[in-house]
């Protein structure tokens, strides 16, 4: 069990990392834009929390007889947070819900880095 959240912390750093990237690479072309910065942070906090909703789902689904509600309730959860984040990014400014967009990326860019290219290189030494 500590593995799993060893390797959870991982990709979480992974995202907060590739966040950071994709700002610095919005910074030729967009400058030093807030509407952009608070997007691509509303983007990884919520890809963060829905990580970690996730998480609790699967946990909790293999230790109780009810799994099916708990992973239907866990996904609208996470369906009405992706909603309300890009809702509220479009509000402020299609800048800032693009950030938000490649915000929600950064989890899954991590996670193939870390399953796909690190273990590939990984396996080659």
């Amino acid at each position: 069990m500590n593995d799993i959240i060893v390797f959870k912390n991982e990709i979480i750093k992974y995202a907060i990392f590739i966040a950071l990237i994709c700002e610095l690479i919005s910074i030729p072309f967009l400058g030093l834009s807030a509407q952009f910065g608070y997007g691509i942070t509303l983007g990884v906090a919520i890809s963060i929390a829905n990580f970690n909703i996730l998480y609790f789902t699967i946990k909790n689904t293999l230790t109780h007889q009810r799994g099916a509600y708990i992973v239907f309730l866990g996904y609208i959860i996470r369906l009405s947070l992706y909603g309300i984040a890009v809702y509220k990014s479009i509000q402020i400014s299609y800048i800032s819900a693009i950030g938000v967009i490649i915000g929600f990326l950064t989890i899954k860019i991590s996670i193939y880095y870390t399953n796909g290219i690190k273990k590939r290189n990984n396996t080659k030494n």
